[in-house]
């Protein structure tokens, strides 16, 4: 997969996370010892955390049906999840609306009602989250 940037073909908020992880495993993969890729890692945690690591990046990769469905490894994990509630509770005003959009993230996590059909199912990984 190519991570494109600055509004090119494909937008790269729903990709960001995903880019990093594996960005991090090709790292690893080169070293035997992690004392010799800690220091990247610093470098890179570094600048992840200070420009990239905000909560909107979060619910982009989770909304990213061609990665929530298809993910191989445990990325989504706690810290994440959290980081999508934070995002709806700092873009959606209306706490009524925002019980609305959690009670329907069960319905994604499964599949279920309009995310389970199959021609959402195809979609997945043929429409990009912006559209």
């Amino acid at each position: 997969m190519a991570l494109r940037i600055y509004g090119e073909a494909k937008p790269s908020m729903g990709y960001i996370y995903e880019a990093m992880s594996k960005a991090k495993e090709v790292i690893k993969s080169f070293f035997t010892e992690e004392h010799k890729y800690a220091k990247i890692f610093d470098i890179i945690d570094k600048r992840w955390s200070d420009q990239l690591h905000r909560p909107l990046h979060a619910a982009g990769n989770i909304l990213n049906p061609s990665l929530y469905y298809n993910r191989e490894d445990d990325l989504l994990n706690k810290n994440l999840m959290m980081e999508f509630h934070t995002c709806i509770a700092k873009m959606v005003v209306d706490e009524d609306m925002q019980d609305k959009i959690i009670d329907q993230i069960s319905s994604y996590k499964n599949a279920e009602g309009l995310f389970g059909i199959a021609t959402a199912i195809r979609q997945r990984d043929k429409k990009s989250p912006g559209e």
